[in-house]
């Protein structure tokens, strides 16, 4: 009885420590990237611009339309179902500044997506999966080019700023002396 009331607290000691684990995702096996693309009416690669929700409800800026669209520049995309106040199993969390492959489940933002389905971050082997008519955003409208700065017209540099503040300094200076001369010869 003595060594149960000695192993009962480690025990208890060691299941606190380790505590729960995190159910996984209660998906049916998923099918290969192709596959889901072919399956799947939007998908579209974008850039994570915020979140929120525990990291599952993104603010992402669109960069090219692989299927379906035409999308907005800026969609929501909501890393679980329902509210997002709750845990599931199936919820996916996005990271801030990453660069991902959507593949939602419905048409529209705010698109809903999960960890059953192709979403992935985006890696250079997707570009073997891109389609050849991916577009940009915006219901491919051209994107407004940067504007652009006209070379040799930034004005003067602090350097140069300076050089001209100590030239103008050594005129003054150098008029200063001049007249105070020609005042002592005067006198």
């Amino acid at each position: 009885m003595k060594k149960f009331g000695i192993l009962l607290p480690g025990l208890l000691a060691v299941a606190l420590i380790a505590g729960p684990t995190p159910a996984h995702a209660s998906c049916a096996v998923q099918l290969p990237l192709v596959e889901s693309l072919a399956a799947s009416s939007v998908a579209f690669t974008g850039t994570v611009l915020s979140v929120e929700g525990g990291d599952r409800i993104a603010q992402v800026l669109v960069d090219e339309v692989w299927k379906g669209g035409p999308l907005p520049m800026q969609v929501e995309v909501r890393g679980g179902p329902g509210d997002p106040q709750s845990i599931t199993s199936v919820d996916r969390s996005f990271a801030r500044g990453d660069k991902y492959l959507f593949v939602p489940i419905n048409e529209e933002s705010p698109f809903q997506d999960n960890a059953c389905t192709a979403t992935r971050e985006y890696s250079p082997e997707l570009e073997d999966s891109r389609p050849l008519d991916a577009s940009i955003p915006n219901g491919g409208a051209p994107l407004p080019p940067e504007p652009v700065q006209p070379l040799g017209n930034e004005g003067p540099s602090q350097a140069m700023k300076g050089l001209l503040y100590v030239f103008a300094l050594a005129v003054a200076a150098g008029i200063g002396y001049l007249m105070k001369r020609g005042t002592r010869k005067a006198g």
